[in-house]
């Protein structure tokens, strides 16, 4: 598993971050090696470089036009979001670009637990709509799926694919075997989109029943097919008897 350390902002594994029962998946912010050259620092008695005040930004009423930080064009103030009636750095139009760069950049190093995420978030919404149980934590949603595998039709799952995608079968879900029960540990399986369509909220004797009477009409199409068949051949045959006989 992948963690972004906050100093040096770069993507290692957990196993570089030191357990925190506070932090985000039970480990600190900061890497090790980022900790202890803090603390080398502050032994050696080096002082700390402070930098001078930052620059804020212009108030709204004093800039009619500012330039973006990331694009560096110089937009109108009502192309930039506010914050505490100043200007923020950075247009609309970047700011969304780059949380959509840091989400994909986020899914690609670890596509397992940004679905992990998304999964728990959308699971929390649907047992607030229909009033069920909800227990589920992200560790146990990461537990479920490291097989991969759906659990009904043993398809390969693809954490990577997203709603709408032309292989949306292969995509990953959570599945409650009882939803009267809610999402609890228990009661989560890893299914494919189509399975967890599928079944809904049906019980096994309803699928049965189903997939019995599927069968026996899918029996009498072919019956009657190869009925029709007969026919039609038969009345061709006997139309290319009487064309071909010589009247009398």
């Amino acid at each position: 598993m992948i963690k972004n350390c906050l100093s040096c902002r770069c993507d290692k594994p957990l196993t570089d971050f030191a357990r925190s029962c506070r932090g985000r998946l039970g480990r600190r912010a900061r890497c090790r090696a980022c900790v202890n050259e803090t603390r080398a620092i502050r032994l050696a008695g080096i002082p700390k470089q402070k930098s001078g005040p930052k620059p804020k930004n212009p108030l709204i009423s004093s800039a009619g036009v500012y330039q973006c930080r990331m694009c560096q064009i110089v937009k109108s103030v009502v192309e930039f979001d506010t914050h505490k009636d100043r200007i923020k750095s950075t247009c609309t139009t970047c700011a969304k670009q780059r949380d959509i760069d840091n989400i994909q950049r986020r899914r690609i190093a670890n596509p397992i637990l940004m679905w992990a995420k998304a999964a728990f978030n959308s699971s929390k919404h649907r047992a607030r709509i229909r009033h069920c149980a909800h227990s589920l934590t992200i560790d146990e949603i990461l537990t479920i799926a490291q097989s991969g595998i759906c659990v009904y039709c043993d398809r390969l799952l693809s954490f990577t694919r997203k709603k709408g995608d032309p292989e949306d079968l292969a995509r990953p879900t959570l599945d409650c075997v009882q939803p009267a029960l809610g999402y609890v540990g228990n009661n989560i399986v890893l299914a494919c989109a189509r399975c967890n369509t599928i079944k809904l909220d049906a019980v096994p004797c309803e699928l049965r029943q189903i997939a019995e009477r599927l069968s026996n009409l899918l029996d009498k199409q072919v019956v009657t097919g190869v009925l029709s068949k007969a026919c039609a051949s038969t009345s061709s045959q006997a139309a290319l008897t009487a064309t071909a006989s010589p009247p009398r």
